[in-house]
This record gives structure tokens, sequence and C-alpha cells, in this order.
């Protein structure tokens, strides 16, 4: 039987979806942060909340500034 790769990624995306909206702590993939979901679930929430900030959520770049420090420095965006 041929599958699409559409429906493939569409399947994925579900699973994806339906496990950050109910997670099983029972069944996880890191038995670390599972307890603490358990255990302490307002840190949980805050730890996540972090980590989301820290590294999903784009941060907004002043351009100018950006490009003039590059020029000045030779540093790149990132450094910034």
């Amino acid at each position: 039987m041929h599958r699409s790769p559409a429906l493939t990624l569409r399947t994925a995306l579900l699973s994806l979806q339906a496990l950050l909206s109910c997670p099983n702590p029972d069944d996880p993939q890191d038995g670390q942060v599972a307890g603490q979901y358990k255990k302490a679930k307002a840190e949980f929430e805050r730890t996540a909340k972090f980590w989301t900030e820290m590294y999903a959520v784009q941060k907004k770049v002043d351009v100018a500034a950006a490009v003039k420090k590059v020029r000045e420095t030779g540093n790149t965006v990132e450094d910034s």
C-alpha cells in the first residue's frame, strides 16, 4: 500500500499535538522531567516556561543596532 508523505506528516503532527496537550508522565521520555511533573507541577511549569522563552520564542532584534555592531566589532548578530 502506498502512503502519501502528507498523510504521514499529518499523522506525525497530530501525534505530537496529542502528546503536548495530554502528557503521559507514566510513560515518559525523560524520567526526571516526568517526576517533576508528578511531584512539583508548579515548578515543572516554571521550568517549561523558562526553557520555552529561552529557546523557542523568537527574540526581537534591533536590526540596525545589530548590523552596526557587526560592522564595528566583526561579531555575529547572535553575539549581540
